[in-house]
C-alpha cells in the first residue's frame, strides 16, 4: 500500500509547454542585477564549470563502469550496449562542456519535457547568439541542461529509463551518518512525547529542528562533485550551537509564524538532498503535525535524478523503509510513524515537472500556473539548499544588501521561508554590517565565505 501510493502521486501529468518570453519582457528581466555566467575566471561558476562539473561526469562514467556487470546481470546482455551509450554521451558531453561548445537540443523520448527544453534552448540561442555556449550561458541555466542532458543518457537506452546512478552515493549519506541519525531521531521522539503545550517550550523546540533542518544541508555531494562529506558527530549540538554563522536570521518570526499558522494550516515544504538532510526534513514536519500546529505538511522533490543528491520519490521511499530496519527503537518509531502518516495523508510526496527546469520561481505563475495556484493555498512554503536559493532569487550577483523580498521579484503565492547553507555567490538580505564583518575576515574580494557552505541564511517573506 505505502509503496504504491507513493510511486503514483509522483507521476503527475506535464503542464503546458513553456512559451517563450518576448522580447520586451527580456529587456524588462535584464534590468536587474546581472545573471552569473561562468565566463570570468577567479569566479565560484567559473571554477566549478573548469573544476567540479567535470568531477561529476567523470564519477557517473566511473560507476557506470564498475556497475556494468552487475547491470548486465540484471538486465541481460542488451545492459552491455546500454552503458556503452551512455558513457559515450557523458564523454562526448564533458568535451563539449571542457572546450566551451555551443549547446545543444535534448534528444530522447520524453517528448514533452525534452520539447520545454528544446523550446528554452531556442529562446536562448536567439537572445545570444554565439555566446550560448557551456560558459558563456547563465550559470543556472547551463548547470540545469547538465543534469538534463546527464538524465537524457539513460532515457537513450533500452533498459536504463528508470536507472538512478546517483542512488548508491545518496543512500551512503545515510549509512555513513547513521550515530548521527539515532541521535537526531530520538531528540525527536523525546520532544513529541513530552507533549508540550508552553509556548515558549515550543518555540524552543522549533528553533532547534529548524536549525537541525537548515544545517543539514551544510555539505551536499553536488558541491563536493560527489566525494562523502562527514557532518558533525552530534547533529543537535552542532545545530544549536552556530548561530554566528547565521549571516540572515528571520528565525524568530518564523517560529511566530509557525505557532500560529492561519488559512489551510498546510505547510509545503521544496526539498533539497536526500539522505541525511532528509532526516532533518521529516523531522521539522513531524514536529508541526504531533504538536497540531499544521494539520497536513507536503514534501516536493524531483522527479528524476538531479544535482547529484536531489530527493526524488525513490529516495523518500528507501529512507523510510531503511528507518524501519534499523536496530534502534527511535528510528523504528519514526520510520512507522512517518508510513502511518503517509497513508493517512497527513504528509504527502509531489514531483512537479517545474522542479527540473531552469526556471526562476518568479516565473512560476507563468510556467506551472497549478502549481503556483497550488501553493497559494498553503500557510507556509519552505525552500531547502542552495539551488532553490539561486532560483528565488533568479541566480544573480544582487548587492548583498538588497532585500530578500526584493529578489523573489513578485514570487510570493504565500509566505516563504529560504533555509539554506551558502554555496554560490548569489546572496541578499545582509545588513551591511554583516558584510563589511565577511569583507574585512576574508578580504574585499574574496568570494570564499559565500560558497563553502559554512554560513548560513534563514529568511522569510510575507
Amino acid at each position: 500500500m505505502f509503496v504504491s501510493r507513493l510511486v503514483s502521486i509522483y507521476h503527475p501529468k506535464p503542464q503546458a509547454p513553456a512559451r517563450k518570453f518576448s522580447t520586451c519582457k527580456m529587456q524588462e528581466i535584464d534590468k536587474f542585477a546581472p545573471k552569473i555566467n561562468c565566463q570570468k575566471a577567479g569566479t565560484f561558476s567559473y571554477d566549478t564549470a573548469v573544476e567540479r562539473w567535470p568531477k561529476i561526469l567523470t564519477k557517473i562514467v566511473d560507476h557506470f563502469h564498475r556497475k556494468r556487470q552487475s547491470l548486465m546481470r540484471e538486465y541481460g546482455q542488451g545492459a552491455d550496449e546500454d552503458v556503452k551509450r551512455v558513457v559515450a554521451n557523458l564523454s562526448e558531453m564533458r568535451y563539449r562542456l571542457s572546450t566551451d561548445k555551443p549547446i545543444t537540443k535534448i534528444e530522447d523520448d520524453l517528448i514533452e519535457d525534452a520539447a520545454v527544453w528544446n523550446d528554452l534552448i531556442d529562446e536562448q540561442r536567439e537572445q545570444k547568439g554565439d555566446d550560448f555556449t557551456w560558459f558563456k550561458g547563465d550559470w543556472l541555466f547551463v548547470e540545469c541542461y547538465m543534469y538534463r542532458k546527464i538524465y537524457s543518457g539513460t532515457q537513450q537506452t533500452a533498459f536504463l529509463k528508470k536507472y538512478d546512478y546517483f542512488a548508491e552515493q545518496k543512500k551512503e549519506s545515510l549509512e555513513d551518518h547513521v550515530e548521527q541519525t539515532i541521535e537526531l531521531l530520538k531528540h525527536l521522539r523525546e520532544r513529541v512525547e513530552a507533549k508540550e503545550t508552553r509556548e515558549a517550550v515550543l518555540e524552543e523546540d522549533l528553533k532547534t529542528i529548524l536549525k537541525i533542518s537548515l544545517w543539514g544541508n551544510k555539505a551536499d555531494l553536488s558541491l563536493s562533485g560527489g566525494e562523502k562529506s562527514q557532518q558533525a558527530k552530534s547533529p543537535v549540538e552542532a545545530a544549536t550551537s552556530r548561530d554566528n554563522y547565521i549571516l540572515a536570521n528571520d528565525l524568530d518570526v518564523v517560529v511566530k509564524a509557525l505557532l500560529h499558522l492561519g488559512g489551510s494550516r498546510q505547510v509545503d515544504i521544496v526539498l533539497d538532498n536526500a539522505g541525511f538532510e532528509l532526516i532533518g526534513d521529516l523531522m521539522l514536519g513531524e514536529y508541526l503535525l504531533s504538536h497540531g500546529l499544521a494539520d497536513r505538511v507536503v514534501y516536493h522533490g524531483k522527479s528524476y535524478p538531479w544535482f547529484v543528491s536531489d530527493t526524488t520519490h525513490a529516495d523518500v521511499q528507501w529512507l523510510i523503509i531503511r528507518l524501519c530496519q534499523f536496530d534502534d527503537v527511535n528510528a523504528k518509531w519514526a520510520g512507522l510513524r512517518w508510513r502511518k502518516r503517509y497513508e493517512k495523508d497527513e504528509i504527502a510526496f509531489e514531483a512537479d515537472p517545474f522542479w527540473t527546469l531552469p526556471h526562476a520561481f518568479c516565473d512560476m505563475k507563468e510556467y506551472a500556473p497549478r502549481l503556483y495556484t497550488q501553493f497559494t493555498e498553503s500557510s507556509l512554503l519552505v525552500f531547502k539548499g542552495d539551488l532553490n536559493y539561486r532560483k528565488l532569487t533568479g541566480d544573480r550577483y544582487w548587492p548583498h544588501v538588497t532585500p530578500f523580498k526584493e529578489t523573489l521579484r513578485g514570487f510570493q503565492p504565500c509566505p516563504v521561508l529560504a533555509l539554506r547553507a551558502m554555496k554560490a555567490q548569489t546572496a541578499a538580505g545582509l545588513c551591511d554590517s554583516v558584510v563589511q564583518r565577511m569583507r574585512t575576515e576574508f578580504g574585499q574580494d574574496s568570494y570564499e565565505w559565500l560558497v563553502t557552505g559554512d554560513y548560513a541564511l534563514i529568511q522569510y517573506a510575507e
